[in-house]
């Protein structure tokens, strides 16, 4: 009890801590995340309709970057804590999990920093050009709903790479089995699909682009598992 009284400690240190980071530093990782990857001069403010916006804004940052840390901190802490009563293969197997995983939140993070982002600037930003003589186009964003808009598409960019992590363990325990595999390979297929359909926008494309890029990811996987397996069984013939 003293051990987790000891670490829930830690916890909620490290998570106030991390709070009073961002409360002082606020404007600046709203210009970092916001301005900083502008290619354009279009996106250089934001408008507030209320007295409340501002508030909902610093809120919806802090909770939305402080989630990501506490939650690979609160892992390292569960791992630790139950790594005496595990045999040690399960402890690396959890230590594995929670490499690869930080590893896609990296990877994710790095995609939407320089590839997503500048194209939502980008997009948004070519309103401005759309002028006509008969009609007008100026974009004023609003800077929650800009910003909401933000994040949700780092959650999604995040939660496609973290369902990688899902696929993987659920092809780790079904390799033993690659007949099967075979026989199910369909129902997959449609799995993946409901779950591109469910964490993606209401977009064909979107949709596609998600579903193809995990499938890619698993058959990758399911081949390479194949080949490690022919090649096991190649050795020990000789």
């Amino acid at each position: 009890m003293i051990e987790i009284k000891y670490r829930i400690i830690c916890i909620l240190t490290v998570f106030f801590t991390f709070i009073s980071v961002i409360i002082a530093y606020k404007f600046y990782i709203i210009h970092l995340i916001v301005l900083i990857n502008s290619t354009t001069d279009s996106l250089n403010y934001f408008i507030l309709t209320s007295v409340t916006e501002l508030f909902n804004v610093f809120f919806n940052m802090s909770f939305f970057l402080v989630k990501y840390v506490l939650y690979y901190y609160v892992f390292y802490h569960i791992v630790s804590f139950l790594a005496l009563g595990l045999y040690h293969r399960e402890y690396k197997y959890l230590k594995k999990v929670f490499i690869i995983s930080l590893f896609l939140w990296a990877l994710s993070t790095s995609i939407f920093w320089n590839i997503l982002l500048p194209m939502t600037y980008d997009f948004f930003s070519s309103f401005q050009h759309k002028s006509t003589e008969t009609l007008n186009v100026f974009f004023e964003p609003k800077m929650d709903e800009y910003l909401n808009f933000l994040l949700d598409v780092y959650s999604q960019s995040y939660t496609c790479f973290q369902l990688l992590l899902l696929i993987f363990i659920f092809l780790e325990y079904t390799t033993t089995n690659l007949t099967a595999l075979k026989n199910l390979r369909k129902v997959i297929y449609i799995i993946i699909l409901l779950i591109a359909t469910i964490i993606t926008p209401p977009e064909v494309l979107n949709q596609m682009v998600t579903f193809l890029f995990l499938v890619v990811n698993m058959e990758i996987y399911f081949f390479s598992s194949i080949l490690k397996k022919n090649l096991y069984l190649t050795s020990l013939i000789r």
